[in-house]
């Protein structure tokens, strides 16, 4: 995940919190926050966790609201930490923060009719700061739901 020390991370997970709002008949204006953990291969005593929180706009194709969909994102690292062992200065721990954005690229399911909606996507995730930086690629499951009208 940290390019100055290589590909010493392996799969990562997080829980993630979003919202949606439409933005017209097919488009949705959206924000999130999470925490998101990868643990080096080697070890789980250390790895890198971080918080972004972003805005971003999901532009459905078939101007539907249903089908695929693309969802450029842009935010900031609220909090992130990284942890690892050195030969030399023993364990290091860095803090940071700094601009996170990314991008989305799924399928929205046509939604029941309690307006639940399942949301199948890849999505690519780059934060960057004076201290740290890296990318991650991963897969999402969501489960959309709706309140008061909207879905979320």
């Amino acid at each position: 995940m940290l390019p100055r020390r290589g590909n010493k991370y392996g799969l990562g997970y997080g829980a993630i919190l979003k919202f949606a709002f439409p933005s017209g008949e097919a488009d949705f204006i959206t924000m999130e926050t999470g925490v998101k953990l990868f643990f080096e291969k080697e070890s789980t005593s250390y790895g890198v966790g971080y918080i972004p929180v972003k805005v971003g706009y999901k532009y459905t194709f078939n101007r539907e609201g249903t089908g695929i969909y693309a969802e450029p994102q842009l935010g900031f690292n609220v909090y992130g930490a990284e942890s690892y062992y050195d030969n030399a200065e023993g364990n290091v721990d860095i803090k940071f923060n700094g601009v996170v954005g990314g991008a989305a690229f799924g399928f929205l399911f046509q939604p029941d009719r309690a307006g639940r909606q399942i949301d199948l996507a890849t999505y690519i995730e780059s934060f960057s700061s004076k201290k740290a930086s890296g990318v991650s690629i991963g897969l999402r499951f969501t489960y959309n739901f709706t309140v008061g009208g909207s879905r979320y």
